[in-house]
């Protein structure tokens, strides 16, 4: 049977139908991994050379899909983190609000698992995934800044590459522990508050001291809390190579 050519238009409305192309057939074929270039052309009826003149490979029509996603969160995520009470807790309930949207996306969940992790590099490379990390938390970073709860030098030029890397971390130990959210809590408030928080002076003014190694959450070093984060790491680095291995 011939294919059913369509029109697909121009620019960001044709790369559009192309994505929401994507998403059915992903949802069609039981998963990202299932989903090949092939199946998409022609679900929108054009040739796959069509198809990779707006997305070279499957990876970047994968990774642009995810994007477009998260982007739809941004807003409801900033008036989320508006309602916490100190920088701190936008920092934690943030990164948890977060972590719990992507779990519950169907098209960001499978990226945290240990075999599709390969889009995770592109994912932290990509320019429009940094800007959307920048457009969350920069008006937070600013007001801690200006009522000195922000520790001297956290905002360099790398910061939102790093918040995006972080974002990325929580929602992959929620993806192995979603049961676990006092234990991200802890651990978010452990290692990355102190990373971003001038110590001396929390909110309303109160001091708060270092946290001290007695501190540490109950679950760091041990049980499923620390083989999650050693299974999750190990697979990033793998991949990094894999990633590195092909572009060299």
């Amino acid at each position: 049977m011939a294919r059913r050519r369509t029109s697909l238009g121009t620019g960001d409305a044709a790369r559009d139908k192309l994505l929401d192309a994507a998403e059915q057939c992903i949802l069609c074929h039981g998963g990202v991994e299932k989903t090949t270039m092939e199946d998409v052309a022609h679900a929108v009826g054009v040739s796959r050379s069509t198809l990779y003149r707006y997305f070279p490979d499957r990876e970047q029509l994968l990774v642009a899909l995810i994007l477009r996603r998260v982007k739809r969160i941004v807003y409801e995520a900033h008036q989320f983190v508006s309602g916490q009470p100190t920088f701190e807790d936008q920092i934690v309930e943030g990164l948890i609000f977060l972590a719990k949207y992507a779990h519950s996306d169907p098209f960001i969940r499978p990226i945290h698992r240990s075999d599709t992790l390969e889009l995770t590099d592109p994912l932290l490379a990509s320019a429009p995934s940094v800007e959307m990390t920048r457009d969350l938390w920069e008006p937070f970073v600013t007001a801690a800044r200006e009522s000195n709860q922000l520790r001297s030098g956290a905002d360099g030029p790398n910061l939102y590459y790093w918040l995006n890397y972080v974002e990325l971390i929580v929602a992959g130990r929620f993806a192995e522990l979603p049961d676990a959210v006092d234990d991200h809590r802890k651990l978010i408030r452990h290692y990355v508050v102190p990373a971003l928080t001038n110590l001396e002076s929390g909110a309303g003014g109160r001091r708060r001291g270092a946290v001290s190694a007695a501190a540490a959450p109950a679950g760091v070093g041990s049980s499923a809390t620390e083989r999650a984060i050693s299974s999750h790491g190990s697979s990033a680095t793998k991949v990094g190579r894999r990633v590195r291995s092909r572009k060299s």
